[in-house]
């Protein structure tokens, strides 16, 4: 999907409807220049996915990576999303704790090698939560491919390209 021209507001919007959709495992690679909205995107997508608009979700670029789940949003009882397929304990064994959901948030700007991304627990992650990974090109170096790829492009201050590319079957 293409949205030309865009909003902070549309990227936003989008971003929430992607993340209620979302199900465990899947990896989305963000792509666009320094300021594009890739962060927003994450922040937008990670917040709808918990249904938490009061969770903090800073950019990760210093700390490289930054994990959400469940338990960070204050609730007795935590459902993801609608239709998502995500409930809390959905595929447990009746009667079992309500399994944990998890989001990493990762900014490879910093990284150097692909050795490094492993370093962090990255290859596991990817096949075991939902990854939003901002700058995934030392990913592709190593054959590692996105389920969504998301591309931002800087058209003004207020607005942006963007574009939608789903590889997963």
């Amino acid at each position: 999907m293409h949205y030309p021209n865009c909003s902070a507001d549309t990227l936003e919007r989008e971003a929430a409807a992607l993340a209620r959709a979302a199900n465990s495992p899947m990896c989305i690679f963000l792509h666009g220049d320094l300021g594009a909205g890739k962060t927003t995107f994450a922040r937008a997508f990670i917040r709808a996915y918990f249904a938490c608009s009061s969770l903090q979700v800073p950019s990760p670029t210093f700390t490289i990576v930054q994990t959400y789940s469940s338990k960070d949003c204050a609730r007795d009882s935590f459902t993801h999303g609608a239709g998502g397929g995500n409930e809390a304990g959905a595929g447990d064994e009746p009667g079992a704790a309500p399994r944990e959901l998890s989001v990493w948030h990762v900014d490879l700007y910093r990284v150097d090698c692909v050795e490094d991304v492993w370093a962090l627990g990255l290859h596991e992650a990817i096949h075991e939560h939902i990854c939003l990974i901002e700058w995934p090109n030392l990913l592709k170096e190593a054959n590692i491919a996105g389920d969504i790829e998301v591309f931002l492009t800087v058209r003004t201050q207020e607005a942006r390209d963007f574009v939608i590319h789903t590889t997963r079957a």
